[in-house]
């Protein structure tokens, strides 16, 4: 045990939001001997920071967010993330829980709040930003009910100076063993 203690480096916590109960964290993780980290920037609801891998010299801009589940605060959300929108031509990264859809497909009953879900898509428009969608689940989160609401809440955009450099990728969800969204 102490031989593979000596060996293992953890990965380095770089900036988190404290959740609020069971809500609102989010925390960005990396190993130093793969990526180098700088410009964190921590704002209500993100965080992010300029990231360039080690190995490639390839760089962008990794945002990850939590997104208020109440309906009143989204607004504010938004306007977040579209003050988030780097530079022209700068690849850029987001991802989280935005606890807000775009498309009605993104859940499994018709109880949807449409001025929602089209000041969201208009946020992703207005930010040039494209989904990289999960290729093996539909939905990220569960009420976990015996009729359960599902919904596609968690999520991975890019703009297209991101997928210029590190397309083709794939996205998919792990387990939810532990939360009722699944990483």
């Amino acid at each position: 045990m102490d031989a593979v203690k000596e060996n293992w480096t953890l990965p380095t916590l770089l900036l988190f939001l404290p959740a609020d109960g069971t809500r609102g964290g989010v925390a960005l993780f990396w190993d130093p001997s793969i990526v180098h980290i700088t410009n964190p920037s921590i704002r209500q609801f993100s965080i992010s920071a300029s990231v360039t891998i080690l190995s490639s010299g390839a760089s962008f801009t990794l945002s990850t967010v939590y997104g208020s589940a109440e309906d009143a605060i989204k607004p504010t959300f938004l306007q977040e993330m579209k003050d988030l929108v780097p530079s022209a031509g700068e690849p850029w990264l987001i991802a989280g829980d935005f606890n807000l859809i775009y498309e009605a497909r993104d859940k499994n009953n018709d109880n949807l709040c449409r001025r929602l879900m089209g000041q969201f898509r208009a946020a992703l428009n207005q930010a040039e930003l494209f989904e990289l969608r999960c290729s093996n689940r539909k939905f990220s989160w569960s009420n976990e009910r015996e009729l359960p609401t599902l919904v596609n809440l968690d999520r991975i955009f890019c703009n297209a100076a991101w997928d210029a450099i590190f397309s083709p990728c794939a996205v998919q969800a792990l387990s939810t063993s532990h939360s009722d969204h699944c990483p």
